[in-house]
C-alpha cells in the first residue's frame, strides 16, 4: 500500500502532508510533478485546458496553428512522380546532410500535418497547388527541373567549344 502511495504522490494525484496525512490532488501552490514523458505532458496539458474551460477541439487548433508556426525540423519534398520524388529527396539528403521526408501531392493534400515542422520543397510548377496547405510564415520553395536533353546539349556545346579552341 505505502508504494501505492508513494506513486499516487509522485504522479501529482495525492499531496502528502507532514505526519501521515494525505490530500487528493496537488496543493494550491504547490510545484506538481513534471511529467516523465510526452503521453504524460499531453494529459496535463488536456487536463488543464478542461479545467480553464477551453474545448478539445479550441486546444487542438490551437496546438497546430503553433505547431505550424516553430521553425521546421526537417525538409519534405512533394513531387507527383514517385521515382523523382526519391531522387530529389536522395540528393537532398545527400548534399544537404539534414532530415528529408517525401510524398505525392495527394498526399499531403489529404494530410495537411505534414507540414507541421516541414520546409517543404516542390516543383514550380506545383507550387500553386499545394499553397493552401502550407504554412503562410514558411512558404514554399520552388524548385525548376532540367529536362536530361539540357544538361547533354549544354554538354556538347561546352565540348564544341573546347575542340574549336584546341584544333586552332
Amino acid at each position: 500500500m505505502s508504494e501505492a502511495y508513494r506513486d499516487l504522490v509522485r504522479r501529482g494525484w495525492l499531496t502528502r502532508r507532514r505526519g501521515s496525512r494525505l490530500l487528493v490532488g496537488a496543493s494550491p501552490g504547490a510545484a506538481s510533478a513534471s511529467p516523465r514523458d510526452l503521453d504524460e505532458l499531453i494529459n496535463e496539458s488536456i487536463r488543464r485546458a478542461k479545467e480553464l474551460g477551453y474545448s478539445l477541439q479550441a486546444l487542438r487548433e490551437r496546438v497546430r496553428e503553433r505547431l505550424m508556426e516553430e521553425q521546421p525540423d526537417h525538409l519534405l519534398v512533394v513531387e507527383a512522380e514517385p521515382g523523382l520524388r526519391q531522387i530529389i529527396q536522395s540528393e537532398i539528403r545527400e548534399r544537404l546532410r539534414c532530415p528529408v521526408e517525401s510524398c505525392s501531392c495527394e498526399e499531403f493534400a489529404r494530410q495537411p500535418g505534414l507540414a507541421i515542422g516541414a520546409q517543404v520543397i516542390v516543383g514550380n510548377h506545383l507550387i500553386d497547388e499545394i499553397k493552401p496547405f502550407v504554412p503562410r510564415n514558411r512558404p514554399a520553395l520552388g524548385v525548376v527541373y532540367a529536362r536530361a536533353t539540357e544538361h547533354i546539349d549544354l554538354i556538347r556545346k561546352l565540348q564544341n567549344r573546347l575542340s574549336s579552341r584546341w584544333c586552332r
